[in-house]
């Protein structure tokens, strides 16, 4: 039931705003006064937050004050249901935007009304800097009326603490001003709250006086009076054994609730004036006053049945309403029933489309993750482990304890290096270069120095910076020195180069070993040529169009491989 009464009362709402301004901007339009007016229009606390809610779900943009006003509105209406926890988070939330807007007077107003729910809900220390900072605002921005409500704030902290002297000390302040306010409305309830405070610290001298000059002042007024003067100085003439003035009282304070049509605070003033007449005996006066009352509390009854058969009316009219939305909704529906189905078949089409592609790009990813793997592990040559230990045991037998372990520790970290470079798709070019001299000195160790190596790098090049795929010059010194330098019968020369050339980086591998020539069949090196353009090919970049293995032309012995990567 919500629900449907939600979206009338949303449809009602963006009918107003587009019958008063097509522009998106017409909340703001409105001014504070209209807007408060505007939100807050329904007596019955439920419907105002269900209006509320409404409102807050238009699709129009308001400003931070009337967004401040709504939260602030609706934490009133839950605060009259007496639901103050919910309340206190609506209170907060206007107190945030406010904060936000800088509105001091605002910021001060909902510190004072959080300061009472924290009265109500015993939270008595935290009510107490509420209000403070609320006082602190209004003083410094000399608005006296809302600096009276928080004094009164702070009299009923006073009073729910139990402090009735501080209380009446508070109220005494009040009054002072509001007499020289000449506000006689206010100062006569002034005196009535100082009346009841006397009667609660059992000084009845002084509550018969507060409770008199009230009375008075009830009497001066010319506009619709406030009985509270009157029947409180009733109950207290009660409470004495003063029938008689209890009596007067209440029957003064009767006639005007009368006027007034007040019929519930008639209900009160009858309970009083039977007790009291009650006490003299009077007994057809009595019965007078009771048959009054009984027949006050049955026409309360009857209004409130009436209005029981008007809130039913309302929810008939509504439901009708609301059934003339719902087929209102299904006409719509049947409408755009094809489009919707058109629109999820589309929809069905796309994902299916995407998911495929999705799948095709991690099938690429996976075969290529396979193929690095298999790369990285084919660059671990088995024959080259079994000859590097076999070298090193010899080693151990003819050159000695330190030798040997010198070269079984070079050999150790560089097949630790292999392995940490198989997890990796990157690693620094200083990284790379620190595997490769292992890898060449441990070659030099099992051929005896058969050759001696050097790497060149361009000056001003930061090693630690360059990140390059692994191992990518491991496989053309093995194929320089397995296939170039280790049948040469003297001493041969290993050359690596690198080079910085704008945005890319050169590398040479040159050998002076017995040479290369492409009808040789070397299965070796024409493999690991195959893997490295696969590698290269990867990346997506055409670098692998810039290898190239020439054979050296001094004695026509020697190669020369080269190739580029871009940064």
């Amino acid at each position: 039931m919500k629900t449907y009464i939600n979206i009338i009362y949303l449809i009602i709402f963006s009918s107003l705003f587009i019958s008063c301004d097509n522009n998106k901007d017409s909340l703001n339009k409105m001014s504070n006064k209209e807007f408060i007016k505007f939100i807050d229009s329904d007596k019955n606390n439920r419907k105002g937050i269900e209006r509320i809610d409404s409102i807050m779900n238009l699709p129009y943009k308001m400003d931070i004050h009337k967004k401040g006003l709504l939260h602030y509105t609706k934490a009133e209406n839950l605060f009259n249901l007496e639901q103050f926890d919910i309340a206190k988070l609506e209170y907060n939330k206007a107190l945030k935007l406010y904060t936000n807007e800088n509105n001091r007077i605002s910021i001060g107003i909902t510190y004072n009304r959080l300061g009472v729910i924290s009265t109500l809900m015993g939270n008595y220390t935290e009510a107490s800097e509420q209000i403070n900072k609320a006082l602190k605002i209004f003083i410094e921005k000399k608005d006296k009326y809302n600096e009276l409500v928080a004094l009164d704030s702070k009299a009923h902290l006073a009073y729910s603490q139990k402090d009735y002297k501080k209380a009446i000390t508070i109220i005494e302040d009040v009054l002072e001003i509001n007499i020289k306010k000449k506000d006689t409305s206010y100062i006569s309830g002034n005196y009535t709250n100082l009346g009841y405070l006397a009667e609660l610290v059992n000084d009845n001298k002084k509550a018969e006086i507060y409770y008199k000059k009230g009375v008075k002042l009830v009497r001066l007024s010319n506009s619709k009076k406030n009985t509270t003067a009157l029947t409180n100085l009733a109950d207290f003439y009660y409470s004495k054994k003063k029938f008689k003035k209890s009596e007067e009282l209440c029957l003064e304070a009767l006639k005007i609730e009368e006027e007034k049509e007040n019929l519930l605070k008639q209900i009160e003033i009858y309970k009083t004036l039977v007790d009291s007449i009650g006490n003299k005996t009077q007994s057809r006066l009595l019965i007078k006053h009771i048959v009054k009352r009984d027949s006050i509390n049955l026409l309360i009854i009857e209004n409130k049945n009436a209005e029981k058969i008007k809130l039913v009316e309302n929810q008939y009219e509504l439901i009708a309403k609301e059934k003339e939305l719902i087929q209102e909704q299904k006409d719509q529906f049947n409408n755009k029933i094809l489009f919707l189905i058109s629109t999820i078949s589309l929809l069905i089409l796309g994902l299916f489309l995407y998911q495929k592609n999705k799948n095709s790009k991690l099938q690429l990813i996976q075969e290529k993750l396979i193929l690095e793997q298999k790369v990285l592990r084919s660059q671990m040559n088995p024959h080259f482990i079994f000859n590097t230990l076999t070298s090193i045991q010899k080693n151990l037998l003819v050159d000695g304890l330190l030798k040997s372990s010198t070269s079984l520790s070079r050999f150790a970290k560089f097949i630790r290096q292999n392995f940490e470079f198989t997890n990796k798709n990157f690693i620094t070019l200083e990284e790379d270069l620190d595997a490769l001299k292992n890898y060449i000195e441990t070659q030099q160790m099992r051929f005896d120095d058969k050759f001696d190596y050097e790497i060149n790098v361009s000056d001003n090049m930061d090693l630690s910076y360059i990140k390059i795929p692994p191992m990518l010059l491991q496989p053309f010194v093995e194929n320089a020195i397995e296939h170039g330098l280790k049948s040469k019968k003297e001493k041969g020369n290993l050359t690596v180069n690198i080079l910085e050339n704008y945005n890319k980086i050169c590398f040479e591998i040159i050998d002076d070993g017995i040479g290369y020539k492409k009808s040789t069949k070397l299965n070796d090196r024409e493999h690991a040529t195959d893997v490295f353009l696969n590698r290269l090919k990867l990346r997506n970049l055409g670098e692998e169009k810039s290898f190239n293995i020439t054979p050296l032309q001094t004695n026509g012995k020697g190669t020369k491989v080269t190739f580029g990567l871009k940064l």
